[in-house]
């Protein structure tokens, strides 16, 4: 079975946040994922999202914690290659280490998220062609290129390669180069000149996440 829910748009009720925390591959680490959160919250961020492996397929015990504490403070979160691994395991298979809502809960997420100029995915955006195996693959500069030639959304946000980048195209719209920078952690970068731009997030596993800043176009990578 696929398992696959491929779109579903972030709607938010009233006034748009203006600070959106945005965090990923926690891999089946509770005590990280709460922290992540709290630490996302204090600095005011009222729309948390995470880019996916939120559990780890060699930890199936931790999954409903940390599910436990997405649903409690209503992350908005994508799949991830660890979460489907975790759903083709244990799926139909009760008494085992992850509960049967756990697992409903990992198969039901969205592969790509949207909300205002952002697009939220695990690995690579390409969701509708490529299926599941967007998941697991990583994106390597010719896919980035390729990406922000085409007509993408200001800011992609995706998570898998653990370690925060900001990829952008620089040389003019005739004969683009791909450009790329690390972004300062705890200070606000200025990422709207960028636009489009890609964001690695990078992993909570490696205690980092980020706070983006939509109307400013801000963006600025947490360790938490």
């Amino acid at each position: 079975m696929a398992f696959l829910c491929e779109t579903a748009k972030i709607e938010v009720e009233g006034k748009a946040p203006a600070k959106v925390g945005v965090m990923a591959d926690s891999h089946g680490e509770p005590k990280v994922l709460r922290r992540g959160v709290e630490r996302l919250l204090e600095l005011g961020c009222s729309l948390l999202v995470h880019l996916g492996d939120v559990v780890d397929s060699a930890r199936p015990e931790t999954a409903d914690a940390c599910v436990d504490i997405l649903c409690k403070n209503k992350v908005f979160t994508v799949k991830g290659n660890n979460d489907h691994q975790i759903v083709a395991s244990h799926d139909g298979r009760p008494g085992g280490p992850v509960s049967e809502q756990t697992v409903q809960w990992l198969k039901n997420l969205p592969c790509r998220l949207l909300y205002q100029k952002a697009v939220f995915v695990h690995s690579l955006p390409y969701v509708g062609r490529m299926g599941l195996s967007a998941l697991a693959r990583s994106m390597e500069p010719p896919q980035m290129l390729a990406y922000l030639s085409g007509k993408p959304a200001q800011f992609l946000f995706r998570g898998h390669s653990h370690s925060p980048l900001v990829a952008h195209l620089e040389g003019g719209k005739t004969r683009p180069t791909l450009a790329s920078l690390i972004p300062p952690q705890d200070q606000a970068l200025d990422a709207a000149p960028l636009t489009p731009c890609i964001v690695t997030c990078g992993a909570l596993a490696h205690n980092l996440c980020l706070v983006w800043e939509p109307k400013a176009g801000f963006i600025t990578s947490i360790r938490i």
